[in-house]
């Protein structure tokens, strides 16, 4: 899955690339650059390799939102893990559909990722309703 901030990050290093070879720029600051791995902290090095940065951009990552009260939660369909729901209008709307007929439906999500005490979240800027459930849930019927 390539995110956004990883395409923004190589064509940045091509346009910098390119000005230093031409010798428009002598000197080059980066900043959130990759750090080798003597150059990280202790603390960050043991962190889960299956928990995003802060600040990655996911565009387009198809998955899946479950309702646990009045958070929704987002599941990349790869099983890479879950982001918690950061409440604004898109995740709201987002509720109020799956809120309607709680069965499994297959999205497209854009969004921020954020990190917090562990945990990886997202501030959903897009969300589209890739399929939904063939027949309307029947009164009392349970969630597939």
């Amino acid at each position: 899955m390539r995110t956004r901030r990883q395409v923004e990050v190589t064509c940045l290093s091509v346009v910098l690339l390119a000005a230093v070879a031409y010798g428009l720029v002598s000197s080059v600051l980066v900043i959130g650059a990759t750090q080798e791995a003597d150059d990280i902290p202790a603390n960050l090095a043991n962190r889960p390799k299956d928990r995003l940065r802060e600040g990655t951009e996911l565009l387009d990552v198809p998955g899946s939102f479950k309702l646990t009260g009045d958070r929704a939660t987002f599941y990349p369909a790869d099983g890479s893990g879950r982001l918690g729901g950061l409440e604004n209008q898109t995740l709201e709307r987002v509720a109020t559909v799956i809120g309607e007929d709680p069965r499994p439906m297959e999205w497209l999500v854009t969004g921020s990722v954020t990190e917090f005490k562990g945990n990886n979240y997202i501030l959903v800027t897009r969300a589209i309703l890739k399929t939904k459930p063939s027949a309307p849930a029947k009164p009392g019927e349970k969630p597939l």
